[in-house]
């Protein structure tokens, strides 16, 4: 016979797990409560210059900018109204590329301002920089089949571009095929996965064009072409080379 203390006891085992889940994601495991609370370092305020006067996809969306590609304002509950990654706009089904050498560590299907994405590792030999690197791409068209663990190389198709997460919104029924590029560093390679997520420790998010300037990789070329203060020149990939050839850096869209 199940009394009454038998009866709240299987109430309270069948509910808990979804009081915990709550309870996780109000502590700040979802992306956007990440985001939210990211700390972003100051905006680089660089310009890309790409080698050779090569057309490449412009930013669309800057990395600490208030305002979305069409102008509108960026929510104030988010980043306190900065934007936490840097946005091209592309057509559905354009190859994304590894900016550097790395490691896939973690890939997922999150909601909207999300959508589909994949994160790399990079490391300090990888990219030149003091620090450990985290790329994230996201909206991508499908999760990529590429598995997590796998060693990249610099220019290596990684995923497919796409819309999702966009739909409805700000962005409306068609939604915004957009590649929206999130960079973190850290001191060291902690980091976990947890319920879907990756977390890094003590994470802070920058520019990436900060990755393309005062770089241990800058290629050979560049040496001796002259640039504006504000100015940084970007190695890329066109007609699947890269270029310069030992660019150890490389914009995340291919060129014309």
């Amino acid at each position: 016979m199940l009394t009454k203390n038998k009866f709240l006891r299987l109430v309270l085992l069948c509910t808990l797990p979804f009081l915990l889940t709550s309870l996780h994601a109000k502590k700040g495991f979802g992306n956007k409560a990440e985001d939210r609370k990211m700390k972003m370092e100051k905006a680089s305020g660089l310009t890309p210059v790409f080698y050779n006067n090569a057309s490449c996809n412009d930013i669309d969306s800057e990395y600490g900018s208030k305002t979305r590609y069409d102008g509108s304002q960026r929510p104030k509950n988010r980043n306190k109204g900065h934007h936490g990654g840097t946005d091209w706009t592309i057509t559905i089904g354009e190859p994304l590329l590894a900016i550097a050498d790395g490691k896939v560590i973690h890939k997922g299907k999150g909601g909207r301002m999300e959508g589909k994405y994949i994160w790399l590792l990079h490391s300090p030999k990888q990219t030149g920089m003091p620090h450990w690197t985290y790329s994230k791409y996201q909206h991508l068209d499908k999760i990529p089949d590429i598995e997590v663990g796998t060693n990249v190389k610099v220019g290596e198709v990684i995923a497919i571009g796409g819309d999702t997460g966009t739909k409805g919104g700000h962005y409306g029924n068609h939604g915004y095929p957009h590649l929206h590029l999130s960079i973190k560093k850290t001191r060291e390679p902690n980091y976990e996965i947890s319920w879907g997520k990756l977390r890094a420790k003590k994470a802070k998010g920058t520019d990436v064009l900060y990755l393309y300037n005062n770089t241990i990789h800058t290629p050979k070329l560049f040496e001796n072409i002259k640039t504006q203060p504000n100015e940084v020149l970007v190695g890329y990939v066109k007609n699947g080379k890269i270029t310069p050839q030992d660019a150890k850096l490389i914009w995340p869209i291919a060129c014309q």
